[in-house]
Order: C-alpha cells, then sequence, then structure tokens
C-alpha cells in the first residue's frame, strides 16, 4: 500500500490576502483608537529668561519642540532633590530614544532667581546630571518667576518660616511637572512626588512629530 502523500499547506487566493491586509489595517486602527489624543488644557505662557550658561533663553528658542518644565530652588533640601533626580531620569530616557534636545526639552525653572544664578544653577544642574544642551535651569526676576508659576496654573511660591532643613529661604510650591506640546499648548500635568517616568515617556512620544 502506497505511503499516504505528505499535504501541504493551504494557500490563499488573491482575495484570501486581501482580506488578511484588511484585516490587519482594521486592528491597527483598532489599536490607535484604543488610546485617545491628549486633552489640550490650555495655551503655555511665554518666557524670557537666563538658562545656567547666562545665555538668554525663552520660548522663542524652543521652536517646535516640546517642553517637560517643572519648578524648583537650588537651596530646597526636601522635595526639590527628588523633582531633579526623576528630572534627570527622564533626561536619561529620552537620550536612548534619541528625542532628548532635538524633540523635547526640559526645563527648569527657578522660584528663588535672587539667589539662583547662572553659575548657582549650573553647580546645581551638575548635582543632577544635567544636560546643559537639552535641560534648561532658568532664572530671571523674581515677580517674573512668580507669575509664570502661577501662569502654569501651579500657584505662587508661598514664603513660610525658615526651618532646620532649609535655614537660607522656606517656599511651599507647587512639586507638579507640565507637558507643553511644539504648538505652545500645555497636554498634561503630573504630580512630582509619584511621578511615572514611564507614563510621561508614553506621553511624549505621543506628541512627538
Amino acid at each position: 500500500m502506497p505511503a499516504p502523500r505528505p499535504s501541504r499547506p493551504a494557500r490563499l487566493s488573491g482575495a484570501g490576502w486581501l482580506g488578511l491586509a484588511l484585516l490587519l489595517v482594521a486592528l491597527a486602527g483598532l489599536a490607535c483608537r484604543s488610546e485617545p489624543p491628549l486633552p489640550t488644557l490650555f495655551p503655555a505662557p511665554r518666557f524670557a529668561l537666563t538658562d545656567q550658561r547666562g545665555q538668554a533663553f525663552g520660548s522663542a528658542e524652543l521652536g517646535e519642540r516640546e517642553a517637560l518644565a517643572n519648578f524648583v530652588y537650588t537651596s530646597c533640601t526636601d522635595t526639590c532633590p527628588l523633582l531633579s533626580t526623576t528630572m534627570g531620569q527622564i533626561q536619561d530616557q529620552l537620550r536612548a530614544d534619541g528625542l532628548f534636545g532635538t524633540k523635547v526639552m526640559l526645563l527648569s525653572f527657578s522660584l528663588d532667581p535672587g539667589r539662583d544664578t547662572a553659575p548657582v544653577l549650573a553647580a546645581y544642574g551638575e548635582r543632577f546630571g544635567a544636560d546643559r544642551g537639552g535641560w534648561k535651569m532658568l532664572t530671571g526676576d523674581t515677580e517674573t518667576l512668580a507669575q509664570l508659576a502661577q501662569d502654569f496654573k501651579l500657584g505662587r511660591p508661598i514664603p513660610l518660616a525658615p526651618t532646620a532643613q532649609n535655614p537660607v529661604i522656606n517656599l511651599a510650591h507647587s512639586n507638579r511637572f507640565v507637558l507643553v506640546d511644539g504648538a505652545g499648548q500645555v497636554r498634561a500635568t503630573y504630580p512630582g512626588e509619584s511621578l511615572d517616568v514611564a507614563e510621561v515617556i508614553r506621553d511624549v512620544r505621543r506628541l512627538v512629530r
């Protein structure tokens, strides 16, 4: 009795290939629709300040790049080091993705600009590995910075009595991060003390053009 001939895998007809292609397109469309776009919250305030190199830097220099911003001051010893450490982690991930400086800028605005001069900010940035090409630490006039925090809807800093932990100046201020798109619109805010770096990176990728 002859041995059975091995069966051949079924081949798709032209119509079958077309159906498969349409199915894949439909599945891709569902995947895209499953993640809605980030909301547009409000226009980001414009600014013109000085960075840690002593050079002018403002909204105009951002161009169409995204920006992730927060507010700190260098003599702060509790919340601000945590926020700056987190910003450093985001910097590392953006660099690994090829987005740092080219598509996305990091901005740390000083809330104590009277003391946080450009050299002071440069030294502070070195503590956290800040790459000055893509992570700007910004100073300027005290009132301008306070108003900027308010215009980002984070509230103005509130002076408190000095403490043993913050003996020079003690400011109550928001720890939130703000994500601004390339069109100058605020698209998300994040709690600084519990920020999920992976979530921020996902949101950044959704906005990158």
